[in-house]
């Protein structure tokens, strides 16, 4: 909050019409030095995974204090951080109401039995790190199971584009 000066905007941020909720509260937990660089582990798919269990720990404390209510908690990212936000839900989905993310593939096996909360996911028509038909896989993945998604594509200028670039060579710099 220091750094951003996001407390001077809560006023402009209520998400609850109830004046004594105003705002929201941003956990934005830092991955951790793996294999030398920064970066969530989002391979192992257990109750058990470190990152996993550590965001859970930082939520519980923020709900223990009074500042987060549990029906209102939503995991978001960017890239590997969306993917861990999308693992997140997937281990603890009563632990989240939504997530979503920007330019991320995860491959956790949502299914049928399991009720697949809602997502919201962004990405581009061309990514020269996460390929726009990886990200569209696991789409109709999540609506072979009829899982509430909401989805964007982007293509040059932010604006929305029809369809993926049809190789990733296609994708040059300029591009992506």
């Amino acid at each position: 909050h220091r750094k951003n000066r996001q407390r001077r905007r809560d006023h402009e941020m209520d998400l609850t019409g109830d004046p004594d909720h105003v705002g929201f509260v941003t956990l934005a937990p830092q991955a951790r030095r793996l294999e030398s660089s920064l970066r969530w582990d989002v391979d192992h798919v257990s109750r058990a995974n470190l990152d996993v269990l550590a965001i859970r720990k930082f939520v519980d404390a923020l709900v223990g204090e009074g500042s987060v209510d549990r029906r209102q908690v939503y995991a978001i990212g960017e890239s590997r951080g969306a993917v861990m936000a999308n693992l997140y839900a997937f281990l603890f989905p009563e632990q989240v109401v939504a997530f979503g993310g920007f330019a991320a593939a995860p491959t956790y096996p949502w299914t049928c039995d399991q009720a697949a909360l809602p997502a919201a996911m962004l990405y581009r028509a061309c990514d020269a790190d996460v390929p726009c038909a990886d990200v569209e896989r696991w789409l109709l993945s999540r609506e072979k199971i009829r899982a509430p998604t909401m989805s964007l594509r982007l293509g040059s200028a932010s604006k929305e584009e029809p369809s993926c670039a049809l190789s990733q060579r296609a994708c040059g710099p300029k591009k992506c």
